[in-house]
């Protein structure tokens, strides 16, 4: 990210005792994503930026599109394989694709890692904590922590499903079958269902 330094840090494996599992849409994490560069160019008062992308499904479409290109023109350049290079050219059309395949990959990951350290997981929802009062209790029963103050309620963002078109979607989908892992499809298909 612009203005902050980038640092590579290991950490020792051994102070890892549990691990937690968020999950999210995968639409709205991406919407979500496109909702912090928003908020980081506010914050640089750049105006052309915020007028060329503004907060609402066309301002989204758009930066998707952006997205798309940039990376499409970078794809040349980039070490990947001729397995993901494959996916993108099959799925080029998919808005902000390379946040979906980011995402589906980021989960793949997170699912290697715990079973790799072989510790404790709990898999939570983010939906999860607008409709279920308990779910923060159960965190915190789970990391072992005491509650020292009031909970406040949750306020879910999201529910942005209507920035995409039903055939995105269901490319989306086939994407997300494709490149992860079958443990994470059992996580995420609910968001296809």
């Amino acid at each position: 990210m612009e203005g902050f330094e980038k640092k590579k840090a290991i950490y020792d494996p051994s102070i890892i005792a549990k691990t937690v599992h968020l999950i999210r849409n995968p639409f709205d994490n991406v919407v979500s994503r496109f909702h912090l560069k928003r908020n980081q160019m506010i914050g640089q008062a750049d105006t052309d930026w915020l007028d060329s992308y503004p907060d609402d499904k066309t301002g989204f479409r758009a930066f998707c599109a952006y997205l798309n290109k940039k990376f499409h023109s970078q794809e040349r350049d980039i070490s990947i394989g001729k397995g993901l290079r494959d996916i993108f050219s099959r799925y080029q059309t998919t808005p902000c694709l390379s946040d979906f395949v980011r995402y589906f990959l980021w989960h793949n990951h997170a699912l290697n890692a715990t079973k790799t350290l072989g510790v404790e997981s709990m898999t939570l929802y983010y939906e999860d904590y607008g409709v279920n009062d308990n779910t923060s209790y159960e965190l915190i029963n789970f990391l072992g922590l005491n509650i020292t103050h009031r909970l406040e309620k949750f306020r879910a963002g999201g529910g942005y499903l209507d920035h995409f078109e039903q055939e995105e979607i269901e490319s989306v989908k086939l994407l997300a079958r494709e490149i992860s892992y079958e443990d994470t499809w059992t996580l995420l298909r609910r968001y296809f269902n």
